[in-house]
């Protein structure tokens, strides 16, 4: 319209170009652990999509906290729900945006405990502390540290050591939801303690026996022998000796046998144990015998005559003979 009150028009086509559609998934969100971000947006008709401008709602993780690529990951700096905001334009810049709230589940915490670790003997491992939430737990995974096969038992398992050294155990669980966290914890092997003994050879039947300790803990440990067993075989009480008291014994094997199969067991001050069993043969005495004539007169001599037996135990060298005459 003009001045003059005339009109004119211009007919036009105005094309009105759809906007793409903005979406995503995304995998399990946990703590401490990598969450993917997959783009499924759509183009809608309206060109292929360009520009990526993620935005994860998670202000404390910094620079990372925003990503222009299809298809990001991210960390979360914690557990707990968040934002996460994505808007797409296409070629005509042309954008939607949509914001999908995604919640990181706190990670399953672990821990364990684990008794004396000794060479060639079983280390216990339990996982069933009052930290670790049984419950929600669904795989276990033990890595010994020593370069055998993981172990999956749940909650407590038992390991044995080849070799002296330290080594770092892990325990890796996975709950419920798929989370995954571990701890790990330095596990020192020590070496087992050298069990023996020696005792005074030849020695007699129902003569006192001394026994003398030669254990000891190797070189290179610094450790001690704390406690020593010894077991007779014979059917007498064992004998219990504990530092700082001394571990060598005297013995008198009950009669009735020769050969008597000796165990002495030792711990160290950290309950590493050995022991050793010796065979202790004893020599047979020799049975002691007389005959004296029974006509005695004062004063005249009497005759007495040995009919003593050596018994198996070689001959009889000496005789002592006591006329109870003072």
């Amino acid at each position: 319209i003009d001045n003059n009150g005339f009109t004119d028009s211009y007919p036009a086509n105005v094309i009105i170009l759809p906007d793409p559609a903005a979406n995503f998934h995304t995998s399990i969100a946990c703590q401490n652990m990598v969450v993917t971000f997959t783009d499924a947006s759509t183009a809608n008709g309206g060109g292929n999509i360009g520009v990526y401008d993620w935005n994860f709602g998670d202000p404390q993780s910094g620079i990372n906290n925003t990503a222009g690529i299809p298809d990001p990951t991210h960390i979360f700096s914690g557990y707990g729900c968040y934002n996460v905001r994505l808007i797409v334009v296409n070629q005509t810049n042309c954008r939607d945006t949509i914001i999908k709230p995604v919640c990181v589940f706190k990670a399953p915490p672990v821990d364990f405990t684990f008794d004396t670790a000794c060479l060639n003997q079983l280390v216990h491992f339990n996982g069933n502390s009052g930290t670790t939430q049984i419950d929600s737990i669904v795989t276990w995974s033990w890595n010994f540290g020593d370069g055998s096969p993981l172990g999956t038992d749940p909650g407590t398992t038992q390991h044995l050591y080849i070799n002296v050294g330290t080594y770092i155990v892990t325990l890796t669980v996975t709950d419920h939801h798929g989370c995954v966290h571990d701890t790990s914890h330095t596990v020192r092997v020590n070496p087992l303690p050298v069990a023996g003994f020696t005792w005074a050879a030849p020695f007699c039947t129902g003569s006192a026996l001394q026994f003398t300790d030669q254990s000891y803990v190797p070189s290179q440990y610094t450790g001690y022998v704390a406690k020593w067993l010894w077991h007779f075989g014979d059917g007498s009480a064992d004998v219990t000796v504990t530092i700082p008291n001394s571990p060598n014994v005297i013995h008198t094997f009950a009669t009735g046998s020769f050969s008597h199969l000796v165990t002495l067991t030792v711990w160290t001050g950290d309950s590493c144990t050995a022991s050793i069993t010796q065979t202790v043969t004893s020599i047979p005495a020799p049975i002691s015998n007389f005959e004296y004539s029974t006509a005695n007169c004062q004063g005249q001599s009497i005759q007495f005559t040995d009919l003593s037996q050596n018994n198996g135990g070689g001959n009889i060298t000496s005789w002592t003979w006591n006329f109870d005459d003072p």
